[in-house]
């Protein structure tokens, strides 16, 4: 039986589901945050680690994604990175994950994911 749950996202399939920042946006990065992480991640969470120009990059390189593509094709680490972006004087918040994931309100105030395209980062076999 093959269960669908979505299509892998793909850059040419994606195009207009990135949102970069302006230039002029103001990039702040948090503490990381690690919960109980399991052994297999250990290692990746006490490592990972963002730039504002790596989180810059996430927002112009990452496409949006759904649940169902966020649940089953990231993996998803019990560590993250919050930080936020100012663009005109209004702030936005984001999560990073080292699983490939950003979860964000900009532009628009609302609750979205975004995931890498990079088949080396997707949790699929």
């Amino acid at each position: 039986m093959l269960l669908a749950v979505g299509a892998v996202p793909t850059e040419a399939a994606a195009r207009d589901k990135h949102l970069p920042l302006p230039a002029d946006a103001t990039i702040q990065i948090g503490e990381k945050t690690m919960g109980h992480t399991h052994s297999d991640e250990v290692e990746m969470c006490k490592t990972y680690t963002v730039t504002p120009r790596e989180i810059r990059s996430y927002f112009r390189t990452y496409v949006i994604i759904d649940s169902h593509q966020n649940h089953y094709l990231y993996r998803q680490p019990d560590c993250f990175i919050k930080g936020t972006v100012t663009i005109h004087g209004k702030t936005f918040k984001w999560i990073a994950n080292p699983g490939g994931t950003l979860g964000t309100t900009y532009p628009d105030g609302i609750q979205k994911d975004l995931g890498t395209t990079d088949p080396a980062m997707l949790d699929t076999p």
